[in-house]
């Protein structure tokens, strides 16, 4: 007897639904929903706690994803000075491996580009010749003594000439090894004046 009245409700509401669905107006019927109160009982952290993040994960296409990117229209909304400001530059560079760096450098290339006249032009001959005392050993040779201030004046000349060489071997990072060629007796006299 059961089973009869379940197929005869069955059959009625299979008549009646369609005839009752045609009959609402949804738009009435959510017209008097209240949303708000709706949402306010969707309990949203469980729906989060609920979520496997790596099934999504999974589903993501990140190549997809990154295509999509308007790096361009990315990058121009960086500041770069907002991005600099908060860098620890002496962090960065203490691990900066500088001498990689300069072995990296053409120095030659660096040489070609200087203007040897203008880098003259800037020394200051006159100091340079009182840092080497030729200015008063000038001054205190009389003319018995011409030979022996030709001689000094050698010397001087050739010490003024190897400290010019250090300059130009610090200048164009030089070990400063690099000895200057001349006569024995002329380098032996230098050696001991300097």
């Amino acid at each position: 007897m059961v089973s009869e009245a379940s197929s005869l409700l069955q059959s009625v509401a299979n008549e009646v639904t369609p005839v009752v669905v045609e009959a609402v107006d949804v738009d009435d019927v959510v017209r008097h929903v209240d949303i708000q109160a709706v949402i306010d009982r969707v309990d949203v952290q469980a729906m989060i706690e609920r979520v496997d993040l790596n099934v999504v994960l999974e589903g993501v296409d990140l190549n997809e994803l990154l295509d999509r990117i308007d790096v361009d229209r990315l990058l121009a909304r960086v500041d770069i000075d907002e991005i600099l400001g908060r860098a620890d530059l002496n962090r960065l560079l203490g691990k900066l491996d500088i001498d990689s760096l300069v072995d990296r450098v053409d120095i030659e290339k660096i040489i070609g580009r200087v203007d040897v006249n203008a880098v003259l032009a800037q020394v200051d001959i006159d100091a340079l010749i009182e840092r080497t005392s030729m200015g008063s050993i000038i001054a205190r040779s009389s003319a018995g003594l011409t030979t022996k201030a030709v001689e000094v004046l050698r010397i001087r000349s050739a010490a003024l000439d190897a400290h010019l060489q250090r300059w130009v071997d610090r200048l164009m990072r030089r070990d400063g090894s690099s000895e200057l060629g001349g006569p024995p007796l002329l380098i032996e006299t230098r050696s001991v004046a300097t």
